[in-house]
């Protein structure tokens, strides 16, 4: 069961139009990599890779959610370069 607060949210999220709904995907997937880097560094593991991966996981679902074959990014650089491209 969600909260009043999730609903509100959920509900907003609805109302968003199409052009603003592609970008949440890819910051799902961003927020994602952050929480299991602090995870991992909360136990002593090292962050870094959950938080490249999740980069690279962002720019592929930004192209899936704008109707293109997901980018096969094997850089860091090419994938924040490629979600740079929707300013």
């Amino acid at each position: 069961m969600f909260t009043q607060q999730a609903n509100d949210v959920m509900r907003r999220i609805g109302k968003l139009p199409r052009s603003d709904k592609r970008i949440l995907n890819p910051l799902r997937e961003l927020r994602i990599g952050l929480y299991a880097s602090d995870h991992a560094e909360r136990t002593g593991e090292p962050g870094e890779s959950h938080r490249l991966k999740s980069v690279i996981t962002a720019a592929r679902s930004l192209d899936r959610e704008e109707g293109h074959q997901a980018g096969s990014y094997t850089t860091v650089e090419q994938a924040v370069a490629r979600l740079k491209e929707t300013r």
